[in-house]
């Protein structure tokens, strides 16, 4: 009888695991169901270069989850400048940029837009300032005067050197 009870208790055990599996499959099928159903909208036809949530993340309506390269405008670049040279940077003026991936030569650009902070004060997540022998860097979005002069192959994200007069 106590191994009855035992072959009784096993029994219930497999049963309920079967449940359970059948429960967490539908569950499975449900989330495929919502993924499915799930779309991002842009108001530019474009190259995703950043995804912000991690993935399995939950983000509110409105909020920014992705940055979208706006292939209608060509390419721009992100540079930092060290924060000592920022003042001396300025909206529109002229830059000579060299993307490495490309054919390797200074192509000019126009800065387009400066960051108001440095780039440890801009971060989500809070960082020391920089170590001895450092620098603070200041965003800087630059536009290539014709990005087709920088080669074939370039993608957004790749990455660039570039020299700003200022002088």
């Amino acid at each position: 009888t106590a191994r009855q009870r035992q072959v009784s208790l096993a029994e219930e055990r497999v049963k309920e695991a079967a449940d359970e599996l059948k429960g967490a499959e539908e569950d499975v099928q449900n989330c495929q169901e919502e993924l499915s159903k799930a779309h991002v909208v842009s108001s530019v036809n474009g190259t995703v270069t950043r995804i912000f949530p991690k993935v399995g993340e939950f983000c509110r309506q409105g909020e920014v989850a992705i940055k979208v390269a706006d292939e209608s405008k060509g390419f721009i670049i992100n540079a930092y400048v060290r924060e000592e040279d920022a003042p001396l940077v300025a909206v529109g003026q002229p830059a000579k940029v060299r993307v490495l991936a490309g054919r390797r030569r200074y192509v000019d650009a126009v800065v387009e837009q400066i960051g108001e902070h440095t780039q440890s004060q801009d971060s989500a997540v809070p960082t020391q300032s920089a170590r001895p022998g450092q620098h603070e860097l200041v965003w800087v979005k630059l536009r290539p005067k014709d990005y087709t002069e920088l080669g074939d192959g370039l993608k957004h994200g790749m990455t660039a050197r570039a020299i700003i007069k200022v002088r």
